[in-house]
């Protein structure tokens, strides 16, 4: 899930069902529409096709489900919703506001909205969920810390912290491995793996700290971390081992935003003026995904057939979502408008984000081929 962006909205916007295929890419675009004709952006999708994301409706963000050709309002704990990630049972996980104005994580199944409670604080919200129904977040706690949470069958549990006050979990895999990041007694931030109840200190690159995004299913982990000269670099963690994936030439950081089963994993990468590039790593080889034109390309997320997805600038002011796939970069197009944003990618190579319409509105776009 990419943070929500700000929706302008438009009364009375028209719904463009199916944009026309690049002669070029063969990539179709579909307007997944809205709930009431106003905004829309799409965030997530599972290998059933099923998509969410956030509507822009009179009472505020709403998070939905789109599912063949159907999207579903999946309401609110009383004010507006925000959805994280859904799993290939199509339950879904997010964050809400309730009528009182406090941040709730959510669970939404066959209908209905579930708040999940807090580790005796105001608030939580959950980041992700796996096949099990296992999920996991951040609360608040009755001290007013800020502590990871491990949710499951009715039952909030509180995954502690690497002795400092605070610490969030962003991912689980099907095994129930959980990672994040926590404070530490020495007051640094370090990333961590939970597990069957004990949390582990993954380490830096030297420097002071680390974070961690995402785990696969070989309890692979990536993220990122100092090195001793306090350059962050993008990492790949296994088996008490932190390997520093590197920077492009002249970067000022890089973060790792995906890994697949395969042990690939894309990287971001920045120089100190702005200059973004991605690349794929494997097996200590990087492979640069190229450009659409402009001077940045940021992926976002890869499958396990090695196919990447994200946004690429194809000139100034204006970027399109793109996919990487045997080398090649495609640029994905756009509803009519100018810009474009892929942000996901399944197993079955269908891609959700986000396009600019032909009379400026945003809509949530799955494309396929």
């Amino acid at each position: 899930m990419r943070p929500l962006l700000a929706l302008t909205v438009s009364l009375g916007l028209l719904l463009m069902p199916v944009g026309a295929p690049s002669a070029e890419s063969g990539w179709t675009p579909t307007d997944l529409g809205s709930l009431d004709g106003r905004n829309s952006e799409g965030n997530a999708i599972n290998n059933q096709g099923q998509v969410v994301g956030v509507s822009t409706t009179a009472t505020g963000d709403h998070a939905f489900l789109w599912k063949k050709g159907a999207m579903t309002d999946l309401g609110t704990l009383g004010r507006r919703s925000v959805p994280t990630a859904i799993n290939e049972h199509g339950r879904v996980v997010g964050r809400s506001d309730t009528t009182t104005g406090e941040e709730r994580a959510f669970l939404w199944e066959n209908g209905v909205i579930t708040n999940l409670g807090t580790l005796g604080g105001l608030g939580s919200y959950a980041t992700d969920i796996n096949v099990r129904g296992q999920v996991v977040g951040a609360s608040s706690t009755m001290s007013g810390e800020t502590h990871a949470f491990l949710w499951e069958d009715g039952v909030m549990i509180d995954l502690g912290t690497l002795g400092g006050t605070y610490s969030v979990a962003n991912a689980i895999n099907e095994r129930g491995q959980v990672v994040g990041i926590s404070g530490t007694a020495a007051g640094r931030f370090h990333a961590f793996m939970w597990q069957d109840g004990v949390m582990t200190d993954l380490g830096t690159l030297g420097g002071p700290d680390s974070h961690a995004s995402a785990i696969n299913e070989r309890g692979q982990v990536i993220g990122a971390a100092y090195n001793a000269s306090a350059q962050e670099h993008a990492f790949l963690w296994e088996d008490g081992v932190m390997t520093d994936l590197g920077i492009i030439p002249g970067g000022l950081f890089s973060v790792a935003v995906a890994i697949n089963a395969r042990e690939q994993v894309a990287v971001l990468s920045c120089t100190p003026v702005g200059e973004c590039s991605s690349f794929v790593w494997e097996n200590g080889v990087t492979t640069d995904l190229g450009t659409l034109g402009g001077i940045r390309t940021g992926a976002f997320a890869i499958n396990n057939r090695g196919q990447v997805v994200g946004i690429g600038q194809t000139a100034p002011g204006q970027d399109h979502g793109f996919v990487w796939e045997n080398g090649v970069i495609t640029d994905l197009g756009t509803l009519g408008g100018t810009s474009s944003k892929a942000f996901a990618i399944n197993e079955r190579g269908q891609v959700v984000g986000e396009s600019r319409t032909a009379n400026g509105g945003l809509r949530a776009v799955l494309w396929t081929r």
